[in-house]
């Protein structure tokens, strides 16, 4: 009786399976440094009840036909390189495509387990890797890799309307943004979202041009990070994207209460292994108003386009273009209603408009086993416009606020990577052909026509930046990257020479310890610079150490620990005494002030971060930091900088609840939360008196951010079930941000309406249901 039960399990478990939807898994093997692809490597499914396996080609590819949709984990093995562990949610709709880099045993670091959405960069210090898996998993990021990384240690969001950070105390000005190695404009819509005076930032704005759904595995870097890299002081966000499918067409449709997305993906001719991929979105922001979220009064509205064409070739090497292009607006129209006009932005028509579009190319040939070249051009422009208008009673008008800024880049970036024995050398070479212009003015609310804070410029300059980056694997235990990287920018013939070091001791096998160093630097704000007494300014500088040790437990576990200093110096301050201005302080543009390289400031603190890596379905991240964000002027004076919270605390956590099967397909339910809970950025008080007399808000410069604002907590939470089905994946998901309604402290203000302070606050509850089909 036993064996019949035994062969009707079998069977019926046989059969689940036979109607189980299944897609395929294929990708890449290749060297981790060289990209060099690695022939014979195994490639295992081991979370199969019987695994499923194969080996790569001459191209080091490979091709697992026909695997059950679900969270899977991969074994990767090659003689003489490290194993890695891969997990990878794979889903019916959609082929999952990997590209796998393996490390040379001789020169490994502590074995980790990874993941794909998780894997960590074991040859630099400093460094996250952010994917689309998990900008999609993460509760209320709204797909934009920068929120994403609010959940990283040391990473502070200045603003729940904005995607601002600061990273480590510095401003979110020191960040630089990065396309396929290229340095661009801000990427990002609505760049004045999140500030006091609604003026356009130089980094960030309301949610990042270019949609997840292009977006390959991509980096963010802090604290001294390597030579390859400049004109930042903070972070760099180091975005690439990702080839579309070269063998199958697929598309994806998504709509959510801000956004219709589309895209579409595959081969561009039979037999040819070059792909296209496009995305569009287009805004419905205006549901949430229409539903009765609080957004305020403003009509706010986006759209977007991107693509990258990828063109490999037998012989000339492998050739991709790529682009991307999206339109912004804010208006505020006031009431024709002198009943309505309870605040001072009651009575003002305000008109924003943000236009930003970036086109290039990347190019990639291997010239020898050991010696490749990779070389990059784009051009990238962003165009921001704000007129901001007084109603008198009578309902006239007069304009009192006016900005239009230009920015345009002719970006080139080629490095080589040469290996001899065991060393790695990767010169290169980055340019930046930088043209930028502003103008901007103020009026007071009155008839008389005088014209305040009048700034009118242009510059154009050649900012040049080589760079010698290299590894030397000293043991199995200790590895060296070292480099030195200058600056130069001929616009006001100002340079920088940087030495850059970091060394990792892997004194255990699930330990390691690593110090770096780095001296960056970066250039002063362009409207600054425009400013004919400003034209002398040098570069930022910085010195920045970090300490790290890294443990991993049980394969899933990592515990980092981290101290840095950062020392800052040729800071622009103001070159008035009684000012307490530094660009250290510095989000929106506007900079009227004659400044002079004297300032000083000084970052340091220590940061915890405990990670369980997704296994079976759970994953958390729970990180800490304590830490002290110093400025000095003219008077030598220490003064807390206006992103000092002095601490931090984020956990980010989730449960996927299995698949569960029901005929011919499975179906999940997904639920993840994040919390971030950060000490008070700081104000600086305002004098009331002279506010009022002033008919504007007038600050008490001499308790410059002594002002600390409460504590910011906010929960955020997201649900989501996903169905597979043979050919299509269908994911329907709910994210509240602000999840308990807290009321964070945005700014306070001299509100000339009401003749009295006024405090605003951040955003409220704000849902965000999506519908995504994938097919």
């Amino acid at each position: 009786m036993q064996k019949p039960l035994l062969l009707l399990a079998i069977l019926l478990s046989s059969l689940q399976l036979l109607a189980q939807p299944t897609q395929t898994i294929r990708g890449t093997v290749r060297e981790q440094l060289s990209a060099s692809p690695l022939p014979a490597a195994t490639v295992t499914v081991t979370s199969l009840p019987s695994p499923q396996g194969t080996t790569t080609d001459a191209a080091g590819q490979f091709l697992l036909p026909a695997v059950p949709v679900g969270r899977h984990t991969l074994q990767i093995s090659y003689l003489g390189y490290q194993d890695m562990v891969v997990q990878v949610l794979h889903i019916a709709g959609k082929e999952t495509v990997l590209d796998i880099r393996l490390e040379e045993t001789a020169r490994q670091l502590p074995e980790l387990t990874v993941s794909t959405g998780e894997q960590i960069d074991l040859q630099e210090i400093n460094s996250r890797t952010i994917t689309m898996e998990q900008t999609q998993r993460y509760a209320a990021t709204f797909y934009d890799p920068a929120r994403l990384a609010a959940s990283f240690p040391g990473v502070v969001t200045a603003n729940d309307q904005a995607n601002h950070i600061s990273v480590r105390g510095n401003s979110p000005n020191s960040l630089l943004w990065r396309l396929e190695g290229l340095d661009i404009v801000n990427p990002n819509h609505l760049t004045n979202a999140g500030t006091a005076s609604d003026r356009p930032t130089q980094n960030g704005g309301g949610v990042n041009i270019l949609s997840t759904q292009l977006l390959a595995n991509s980096r963010f870097l802090n604290g001294a990070f390597p030579a390859g890299y400049g004109n930042a002081l903070s972070g760099v966000f180091d975005m690439r994207l990702r080839k579309g499918n070269n063998q199958k067409r697929e598309n994806t449709f998504q709509l959510s209460l801000i956004g219709i997305d589309l895209a579409t993906e595959g081969p561009i001719a039979k037999g040819y292994e070059g792909s296209y991929l496009v995305n569009y979105r287009y805004s419905t922001i205006g549901l949430l108003g229409a539903i009765g979220v609080p957004l305020g009064d403003e009509e706010i509205n986006f759209q977007d386009l991107s693509f990258n064409v990828s063109l490999p070739t037998k012989k000339a090497g492998d050739f991709t273009i790529f682009g991307m292009g999206g339109k912004s607006i804010t208006r505020f129209e006031a009431q024709r209603d002198i009943t309505q006009w309870i605040y001072q932005k009651d009575r003002n028509d305000i008109d924003f408009y943000n236009d930003m579009g970036a086109l290039g190319i990347t190019h990639q040939i291997k010239l020898s086993p050991s010696f490749s070249i990779r070389s990059a051009y784009a051009l990238s422009g962003l165009t921001t416009g704000r007129k901001g208008e007084y109603l008198f009673n009578d309902f006239a008008k007069q304009e009192i606020e006016f900005d239009q800024i230009n920015t345009q880049r002719h970006s080139f970036h080629t490095y080589g990577s040469l290996r001899a024995g065991r060393h790695l050398f990767q010169p290169g070479i980055t340019t930046n052909h930088i043209f930028f212009s502003n103008r901007s003015y103020e009026r007071p609310t009155d008839i008389s026509g005088i014209i305040l804070n009048y700034n009118e410029g242009s510059l154009s300059g050649l900012l040049l930046q080589p760079y010698l980056n290299g590894y030397y694997f000293l043991s199995q235990a200790l590895t060296l990257n070292y480099g030195l990287h200058y600056s130069s920018f001929s616009f006001n013939n100002i340079s920088s020479l940087e030495p850059r070091a970091s060394l990792k001791w892997s004194y255990r096998q699930d330990q390691n310890l690593s110090f770096a160093y780095g001296r960056h630097s970066q250039l002063p704000s362009f409207q600054s610079l425009t400013l004919a007494s400003n034209r002398h300014l040098d570069f930022l500088k910085a010195d920045h150490y970090t300490l790290e040790q890294n443990t991993a437990f049980r394969e899933q576990y990592l515990l980092k620990t981290a101290l840095y200093w950062q020392e800052l110096h040729n800071v622009p301050i103001s070159s008035n005494s009684a000012s307490t201005y530094s660009s250290l302080n510095q989000l929106e543009f506007f900079v009227p002030e004659q400044l002079v390289n004297q300032g000083k400031g000084r970052n340091y603190g220590v940061e915890v971060s405990a990670e369980r890596l997704l296994d079976k379905g759970f994953y958390a991240l729970a990180t800490g930091s304590v830490y002290n964000s110093l400025y000095q002027n003219m008077d030598h004076t220490w003064r807390d900088t206006q992103f000092n919270g002095n601490y931090t605390f984020t956990l980010t956590t989730g449960k996927e609840f299995g698949q569960k099967q029901k005929r011919d397909a499975s179906r999940s339910f997904n639920v993840n939360a994040r919390v971030l809970w950060l000490g008070g950025l700081r104000q600086t008080p305002i004098d009331v008196a002279r506010s009022e007399a002033a008919g504007r808000t007038v600050y008490q410069e001499s308790l410059a951010f002594t002002e600390k604002m409460p504590d910011y907590f906010r929960l955020d939470t997201r649900i989501s079930f996903r169905k597979n089905k043979q050919g299509y994946t269908r994911t329907i998901s709910l994210d509240l941000q602000n999840t308990t309604n807290q009321k964070n402290l945005a700014y306070t203000y001299y509100d000339t309406n009401k003749k009295e302070l006024v405090k605003k606050y951040q955003l409220t509850l704000i849902p965000f249901a999506s519908y995504r089909l994938e097919f």
